[in-house]
């Protein structure tokens, strides 16, 4: 899950209109150029355009050398090119110029975690749950509960996928998490009134959202609701991995 603020690309139009004397062309700062070279990076970057990207992020450094979130899009763009020297580089030379960047340390958080060093990405996330107007706060608390169950701490882990929720009730990826951690403790109850409310989220279920629902309904042994989802997951995505895991009975 890549989590990235949202960008626009500016693009500019002609209008056909003739400028008169007295109109004078927009004066740009260093600033400006920094922010929208930027804004065209990050394009590239969700476009899975990871080289160019990067480059244009680099234009964005000319402009204006300290400009922090030019660094986030060429730590996220390395870190896609499995250059972990350079990805860690550019997070820690962007939350130099801002240490208080929510999305530099949202980001380099879960990529910490995504790197086994928990503690180290729990530091990072901690910075953002203070600042509670921040827009994803939810996905912060979702990344920190996934970094806890991979460290072994399912009961804080549960936590934060709730606190997510509190912040946003259709944060379907919270809802996911929270459902398959209370089925793999064995809390039926639970897992099922997750898995409910991810349904009510998810307009068209993707194959593990079904996959899960049919593992739920095997473990509380409902064949009958196992059945129907086991027969959705094959008709609707009989190649996905899901549909795999279900032919060869691997439940768990």
């Amino acid at each position: 899950m890549r989590i990235f603020a949202s960008a626009v690309l500016l693009c500019s139009v002609l209008t056909g209109r003739v400028a008169s004397a007295a109109e004078e062309a927009p004066t740009y700062t260093d600033a400006d150029r920094a922010r929208i070279r930027t804004e065209l990076a990050a394009e590239y970057y969700n476009r899975n355009q990871y080289p160019i990207a990067i480059e244009e992020a680099k234009k964005a450094l000319q402009s204006k050398a300290d400009y922090a979130p030019a660094y986030l899009v060429m730590a996220l763009a390395f870190a896609e090119l499995l250059d972990d020297g350079m990805a860690r580089s550019n997070f820690q030379q962007g939350l130099n110029i801002e240490p208080g960047n929510l999305d530099l340390n949202h980001n380099y958080g879960r990529y910490l975690c995504s790197k086994g060093e928990y503690a180290a990405g729990l530091a990072r996330l901690q910075q953002v749950f203070g600042v509670t107007s921040y827009a994803g706060i939810d996905n912060s608390y979702t990344v920190a509960g996934d970094c806890l169950d991979k460290a072994g701490d399912t009961k804080q882990a549960l936590a934060y996928y709730r606190m997510a929720l509190q912040y946003r009730p259709g944060n379907a990826l919270a809802r996911y998490r929270l459902a398959s951690v209370y089925l793999r403790e064995g809390q039926l109850a639970e897992a099922r009134d997750a898995y409910n409310g991810l349904t009510r989220v998810v307009s068209r279920p993707a194959p593990d959202v079904i996959w899960l629902g049919v593992r739920l309904e095997r473990k509380a042994g409902n064949r009958a609701a196992e059945k129907k989802l086991a027969d959705q997951l094959l008709a609707q995505f009989p190649d996905s991995r899901e549909a795999g895991y279900l032919k060869a009975g691997q439940y768990e």
